[in-house]
């Protein structure tokens, strides 16, 4: 009995355990409160996507993932921060937690504190019922364990944790020059919340938001929290304003009212110091026992009615209104004195305050806040313009609504003016305001030079500065926004077209001659030219170059010029003679594979009997020879600078390929000297004999590091290899335009011709140089396969130099000749310098005897004709700027099959920025419809509508192809042209539909 009672006991308690262990598995598999909270609150967070079109305010133009949370489901409100709405030309979109998407419509963006809504439709939530988060701000406790659910570093319903810890912070501080918040107190958690957190729900174990996750430490686990009293009323006035159908816009619908100051809150003891009376702390303590200090007078921004009235250091006690009649209350939070400011725009106010011991009152106006939140927008020549904020005004202390530069863009930062500046003169004329700078630059033609008086905030508001500004209304269109404040929308319109520009007076240059009789001889012939570049086209690095030309035709106003200084054709080159006189010139020429090219100005805006056509010497330089270097210093002057060198080598120029491609010289002998600190202190010269005829110029290189990092390096280039171009372009009866150039019928539509004028010819291959003694081996079967009798022959050419040519890169199209092979004769003439090989080809094809595989043969291979390696005809579309492949993409050998257009670059902001349709890469369709040049491509885009789904597919330079989907924006993207017509560049704005398509037509 004692066994089997023992055995019931054992198995009971067996039994026990299992059961206890059943409940435990039960009780974890079971979902918690939390869980089945977050489960709920995520059916409302959406991750919002927003493209800034535009630089406003402090906000650059881009692209960027936050956070919001539904608030109203039924109206279909969406809450999130103020620095995510933003207060400028935005487009946004929200995805939902099943990836649906849906279109946002700024609603709301609050003037000073960090929150704000967007709106959608909510019948476009088709396959999911959203939870609308409700707003209960009273909640908030410290201690409180608290959830933000959001899209944390950019990754979709990222959950964070963590404990309030203080619900009375100071709003944190972000820097001098972006967007701070003020006059509100925050709460601190450390829940180690980032970037993509931005408008988060803080939200409690019911399912509560409590808070706006606002910020984060950059320093810390620290995350900071916008209270919701303030949010909370907003939501209500706009539900209110929605529910009600009237037409109010949001800024009418919530009142928020100023008087120009900002409040910290101190503590008791600080407050003493600063002259508070212990009588008066006494009865502040008695009437609200929680309160530990009060609200101080922190800054007096410029233009509010507090200033020059109120003091920093002032301590509030009472604020009284007529909608809140005197009483004893004391306004000790920033809730207390918001409500009533709120409740009394347009009223007087009596601020009661305690200075230095003594108690004083002010009767204030309280003034709109929504009134110094800018609502125009100026685009011209590339730059943005607008109001200075009310947010702006008071980082730096200045007063609101001056002009502000938030982009300097192409027209102010070719003079240095820097983005942020505030601009004060235009033309000599003040302008405080928008208003008055937009009526001074419609005076103003294309191309006039201006005084231009500035500020830079970000370093001193008392110190002026002066920039003569070239007015552009050629590159980019001059356009004004303002803001639709019922639609959310900036609507655009054109100002009227500028005066026609008077006729350039002649200018006379005064030359400053000096030195042996060789360096006065061509002194006059050396000129300053200056090269503007206002799209990234090419692969350009850069947007600002300088450098040195020499006028090869002062009949004709011909100016030889490196490639490094004129890059590209697309810009605005000018020539300036003496540091005295600048005049504007065009780009004839940009050769193909060395590094020179021709500008031209009109001769007739300048009278000097001293400039000349200097004289070019072909005879070739030898190493030992003797020559004079005669350049421009790099000072603001371009003083001529001197000096006695000789020639110590001349070899072959060798620039790394980059990862981007942009024009590489090939096939070019250089020429080197021992040099001295004269020329390492020029921006380029030319070298010149005994008589003053020049045998080399001074040219600058762009070359790059391993490591992609971009440099500039000075060369030798022999006058001889340029001599034949410029004779070419001299036998030209017109020099009106040499570049390929695009005439526009009046269809839109362009065809491509090219100048008869040039009889030069190239063989379009990039070759390398490799000894003999490589090429023949030490053996029959070794090396190359070189014979002796071939390497007997080579040895003869080329001034003896021992080597032979190796083709290294070829061009597509060129199919006769192979990467590897041996060049040894053209045209029956043995060849081993890339000087030899140019005069050897005289027509479009050649003879050319090779080594293939160790077996000799001769191949018929085409010849290129010189033409000049310039973008005459680029698009900009969604963003990207497009043009046909240039020079440099197409000697990466490869090229799709069915053609396409290049992604040059793209702007930032755009729906390319968006979708991420990246540059070195082809569009080879649209929505199906192949692309085959840009004349293809403006034909398809000209049937897309605005907000449109497009299929874009993509080819890159590795012969990938790739598909993407973006969607129209015609508001602030719209499509435009910029081609060369005769020598005038045209802006020209492609036609688009004004009317979007319906859902089945735009997929």
């Amino acid at each position: 009995m004692d066994q089997q009672h023992l055995r019931a006991v054992q198995l009971a308690s067996v039994s026990l355990v299992a059961l206890a262990a059943l409940a435990v598995k039960i009780r974890r598999n079971r979902p918690t409160e939390w869980e089945r909270t977050l489960e709920k609150v995520s059916q409302g967070v959406v991750v919002v996507r927003v493209s800034c079109a535009m630089a406003f305010d402090m906000n650059d133009a881009g692209f960027s993932v936050a956070t919001g949370f539904i608030v109203d489901r039924v109206l279909g409100i969406i809450m999130t921060n103020r620095h995510v709405v933003t207060t400028g030309p935005v487009t946004a979109d929200a995805v939902l937690l099943n990836k649906e998407e849906v279109e946002l419509t700024p609603l709301y963006a609050d003037p000073v504190h960090d929150f704000g809504f967007f709106r959608y439709n909510p019948a476009h939530v088709k396959y999911m019922q959203v939870h609308q988060i409700p707003l209960t701000p009273q909640k908030a406790r410290v201690g409180l364990d608290v959830r933000v659910v959001g899209n944390d570093a950019g990754e979709k319903v990222s959950i964070l944790s963590g404990t309030l810890a203080r619900l009375d912070r100071s709003a944190p501080d972000y820097g001098s020059h972006v967007y701070n918040d003020f006059n509100t107190f925050y709460m601190s958690c450390a829940s180690n919340t980032s970037g993509g957190s931005s408008g988060s729900p803080v939200v409690d174990y019911q399912g509560n938001a409590i808070a706006l996750n606002a910020g984060t430490s950059t320093k810390s686990a620290s995350s900071y929290y916008l209270p919701l009293e303030r949010p909370l009323r907003a939501l209500r006035l706009l539900q209110a304003a929605l529910t009600s159908g009237s037409d109010v816009c949001a800024s009418h619908a919530i009142p928020r009212g100023s008087i120009g100051c900002v409040f910290v809150h101190k503590a008791f003891g600080e407050i003493r110091r600063l002259g508070l009376r212990v009588e008066t702390e006494a009865l502040v303590r008695a009437a609200v026992p929680q309160e530990t200090g009060m609200l101080v007078v922190e800054q007096l921004v410029p233009g509010g009615t507090a200033c020059n009235v109120l003091q920093p250091g002032d301590v509030l006690l009472r604020v009284e209104g007529k909608r809140h009649p005197t009483r004893m209350d004391w306004c000790t939070t920033f809730l207390q004195l918001e409500d009533l400011v709120d409740d009394s725009v347009g009223e007087e106010i009596t601020i009661h305050i305690e200075r230095g011991f003594q108690e004083l009152s002010f009767i204030l106006r309280v003034t709109d806040l929504h009134e110094l939140s800018p609502t125009s927008l100026l685009e011209v020549g590339g730059c943005s313009l607008h109001a200075l904020s009310f947010q702006q005004a008071r980082n730096w202390n200045l007063m609101p609504g001056s002009v502000h530069a938030s982009y300097s863009g192409y027209m102010l930062s070719n003079v240095g003016v820097p983005s942020r500046a505030i601009i004060k003169e235009l033309n000599a004329v003040r302008t405080p305001t928008l208003e008055d700078f937009l009526a001074t630059l419609l005076t103003l033609h294309d191309g006039a030079r201006v005084p231009l008086r500035y500020v830079v905030p970000l370093y001193s508001q008392y110190q002026e500065r002066l920039a003569v500004i070239t007015i552009d209304r050629t590159w980019f269109a001059c356009v004004r926004y303002d803001l639709d404040a019922k639609s959310g929308r900036w609507v655009a319109w054109k100002p009227p077209p500028p005066p026609p520009p008077p006729p350039l007076e002649p200018q006379h240059v005064k030359m400053l001659l000096g030195g042996p009789p060789e360096v006065q001889a061509i002194t006059p012939m050396l000129v300053r030219v200056l090269f503007d570049i206002p799209y990234q086209v090419d692969g350009v690095a850069d947007r600002k170059f300088v450098g040195t030309g020499l006028v090869v035709s002062a009949e004709r106003g011909l100016v030889l010029v490196d490639r490094n200084t004129v890059p590209v054709a697309l810009g605005d080159a000018r020539v300036e003679f003496a540091s005295t006189v600048e005049v504007p010139a065009t780009t004839l020429f940009l050769h193909p594979t060395h590094n020179f090219g021709l500008v031209q100005y009109d001769p007739r805006h300048v009278h000097d009997n001293c400039i000349g056509s200097a004289v070019l010497s072909d005879v070739p330089l030898e190493v030992g020879d003797e020559c004079m270097f005669v350049g421009l210093s790099k000072t603001e002057a371009a003083r001529p600078v001197f000096q006695q060198c000789v020639v110590r080598e001349l070899c072959v120029m060798h620039v790394r390929t980059a990862s981007v491609p942009r024009f590489r010289p090939i096939n070019e002998e250089i020429v080197r000297f021992d040099l001295g600190l004269s020329l390492d202190d020029t921006i380029g010269g030319v070298f010149v004999d005994s008589k003053g005829a020049v045998k080399a110029v001074w040219f600058a290189y762009c070359n790059c590091s391993s490591d992609e990092e971009l440099y500039e390096q000075f060369e030798g280039l022999p006058i001889q290899a340029v001599i034949p171009s410029i004779e070419q372009h001299l036998r030209c009866s017109n020099l009106v335009s040499l570049l390929p150039t695009e005439n526009a019928d009046s269809t839109g539509q362009h065809e491509v011709s090219v100048p008869d004028s040039l009889q030069l010819y190239f063989l379009d291959a990039e070759l390398k140089l490799v000894s003999l003694s490589k090429a023949c081996g030490t053996s029959e079967g070794s090396g190359l396969g070189l014979s002796r009798e071939w390497a007997a022959k080579l040895s003869e050419c080329g001034g003896g130099k021992r080597q032979v040519l190796i083709v290294r890169r070829l061009m597509p199209g060129l199919t006769a000749l192979k990467e590897g092979d041996l060049i040894l004769a053209i045209e029956g003439r043995a060849v081993n310098t890339f000087t030899e090989v140019e005069a050897a080809i005289k027509r479009d094809h050649a003879e050319i005897t090779i080594l293939r595989d160790r077996k000799e043969q001769t191949v018929t291979a085409q010849c290129s004709r010189v033409v000049s390696d310039a973008t005459n005809h680029i698009v900009m579309w969604c963003g990207l700027v497009l043009q046909h492949a240039y020079r440099a993409v197409l000697e990466r050998g490869f090229e799709p099959v069915g053609g396409g257009v290049y992604i040059s670059y793209y702007l930032f902001g755009s729906p390319a920025h968006k979708y991420k349709l990246l540059p070195k890469s082809w569009i080879i369709e649209i929505n199906g419809s192949p692309i085959a040049d840009l004349l293809s491509f403006l034909r398809t885009i000209e049937q897309l509508t605005h907000n449109s789904n497009v299929r874009v597919k993509t080819c890159d330079l590795h012969g990938k192809e790739s598909a993407y989907t973006l969607k129209t924006d015609h508001n602030y993207w719209r499509s435009y042209q910029v081609f060369l017509r005769g020598k005038t560049w045209v802006l020209h704005s492609i036609a688009e539909p004004t009317e979007p398509v319906s859902s089945s037509e735009g997929k």
